[in-house]
């Protein structure tokens, strides 16, 4: 007699993935650890907002992962445009010094009249509104009453062409990696969806935040060099949540050292959904 194979749905999330979850401390437990490390009605309400904030963090991760889908034939071809556009921009870097020379000027006057002025700021690091914009626009409203954004930008049109072909060495790898680093955030999710760490991936983004914050909870920042008395209280936390606690404090530093170079480099960018995405897969940002 031959054994009937269960059916598997290739889109269901796997099961490690729908039970990667935080819940929050029961009331005895919240309490004890309130007291035990003294923190005041501010400090435990910083820690209860950031607590629930990464609840819902975990819940738009799972719904996220929901929606990846798992191998076809859709998948394969975007993981393969992922690659070719990662090998492209890993040769724009390589010859970083001779691009300039390499570009023809079609390209440079082609993304100079495609992009914002604003835009072109962002890519080059520095603002390239024209001196006279303001005067401009008003002059024209003088003359012709109404302006639309097709006049402002036509312009805008020369400086942004002279800026595009005096800088194309710098916009070209601007946007090619613009365009890769939302495709392999995707393949690393993707990666996840399939199993993976997630009991390590829960415990490093909850004591992500708790570095990110600890000023805040905490009342001090924590240092690679004076980690112990906040092991001691990450520790409590993890307890309080029902997580693990084995090894805690041999991967503290390391988030300690990511968590500085993020603030330093990523601000206020650090709390958007998209980049929560990446400190969950560990990804270059």
């Amino acid at each position: 007699m031959t054994t009937k194979k269960k059916s598997v749905n290739k889109n269901t999330v796997p099961k490690s993935q729908l039970e990667l979850k935080l819940s929050f401390p029961l009331e005895k437990d919240w309490n004890t650890l309130i007291k035990r490390f003294k923190l005041s009605d501010v400090q435990a309400n910083n820690l209860t907002i950031i607590l629930q904030q990464i609840i819902n963090d975990f819940d738009h991760f799972r719904n996220t992962m929901a929606k990846v889908p798992e191998r076809s034939q859709l998948v394969t071809r975007l993981k393969r445009i992922e690659r070719i556009l990662g090998t492209l921009s890993l040769e724009l870097k390589r010859t970083e010094q001779e691009l300039s020379h390499l570009l023809p000027h079609d390209i440079g006057s082609f993304i100079g009249k495609s992009m914002t002025f604003t835009a072109l700021g962002d890519a080059l690091g520095k603002d390239q509104f024209p001196m006279s914009v303001d005067l401009e626009i008003e002059r024209m409203i003088a003359a012709i009453k109404k302006v639309g954004q097709k006049t402002i930008d036509k312009f805008g049109e020369p400086r942004r062409e002279a800026l595009g072909i005096a800088n194309s060495h710098i916009l070209v790898p601007y946007l090619v990696e613009g365009i890769h680093k939302p495709m392999r955030l995707w393949v690393e999710l993707d990666r996840k969806n399939k199993g993976g760490r997630t009991p390590n991936l829960l415990r490093r983004y909850l004591a992500y935040w708790l570095i990110y914050d600890a000023e805040n909870i905490f009342g001090r920042k924590p240092t690679v060099s004076q980690l112990g008395k906040f092991v001691e209280f990450a520790e409590a936390i993890f307890s309080a949540c029902r997580l693990p606690t084995l090894g805690l404090d041999k991967i503290l530093p390391g988030i300690v050292k990511q968590v500085r170079e993020d603030k330093k480099l990523y601000g206020d960018q650090i709390r958007t959904q998209e980049f929560k995405l990446h400190i969950f897969v560990e990804e270059p940002k």
